[in-house]
């Protein structure tokens, strides 16, 4: 229990910080070394990378992290680790629409990866 718990705080502490570096490392690649850029092109890439590439990568990350840690049946786990990034994003942006649509898409990816990694990681055995 104590376990599993563990894992999933350090699993959606994890989920802030993917999202933190990936989109500092988004907004170099593209925008460059600038703190505030009027390149409304570049920001309109940013979003797109970051909604279609950097928010799927961090769900899959933080899905297999958890996948890997957690016992086999405890899959499920990966989308709990996932939902507080979930819940902030409804908070903070009041989604609508497609928004909503890609929230809930970023939380199955999280419980697929874990799902995925959990059937087959090898179970130890003791001899």
């Amino acid at each position: 229990m104590l376990r599993n718990l563990t894992v999933v705080v350090t699993g959606a502490l994890l989920s802030y910080v993917f999202a933190l570096a990936g989109s500092r490392l988004a907004w170099f690649l593209i925008i460059g070394n600038v703190e505030h850029s009027d390149n409304k092109d570049a920001l309109v890439r940013l979003m797109i990378v970051q909604t279609f590439v950097v928010i799927p990568g961090i769900a899959i990350m933080v899905g297999v992290c958890v996948g890997l840690l957690v016992q086999r049946s405890r899959w499920w786990l990966g989308g709990v680790t996932f939902l507080p990034f979930t819940v902030y994003g409804f908070i903070r942006d009041h989604p609508a629409g497609a928004e909503v649509f890609l929230l809930f898409a970023y939380l199955a990816l999280a419980i697929a990866a874990a799902f995925i990694v959990s059937r087959f990681k090898h179970v130890r055995q003791l001899s």
